[in-house]
């Protein structure tokens, strides 16, 4: 006869941890951390099983992965050649065959350009 497999958590549990999660949904992910560490040690269970649980309940945010290149939020080189299209008011044919970091330093440049200079006396572009 086959044992019947005990549940990790009872429903009244889950409820609970999914409900106190949802509830700092919308906070930045120091907040919604703080939030699985409290309810880790109040179940005395591991910090990963809490994530799993509400993983699996389709609750877990995860956290944004940044660029080991930039420091910047993780985008496709594709998305970043539009970025640069549009910053640019150019077509830049061909530009998705560049390197990743070359787009990057090209896409900072034209997202910081300033207005032109002008000269305070005469009020004329430099």
């Amino acid at each position: 006869m086959a044992k019947a497999k005990t549940p990790n958590y009872t429903e009244k549990q889950t409820n609970a941890i999914v409900e106190a999660y949802n509830a700092v949904l919308d906070a930045d992910q120091e907040t919604r951390d703080a939030v699985v560490d409290q309810l880790a040690a109040e179940f005395g269970r591991k910090r990963r099983s809490i994530i799993a649980k509400l993983a699996k309940e389709t609750s877990y945010v995860t956290k944004e992965k940044k660029s080991t290149v930039t420091g910047r939020p993780a985008q496709k080189k594709e998305a970043m050649a539009d970025s640069l299209r549009e910053a640019s008011g150019m077509k830049l044919a061909g530009i998705e065959n560049s390197n990743k970091t070359a787009i990057a330093e090209l896409l900072s440049f034209f997202e910081s350009e300033q207005e032109p200079e002008t000269d305070p006396e005469d009020n004329t572009e430099v």
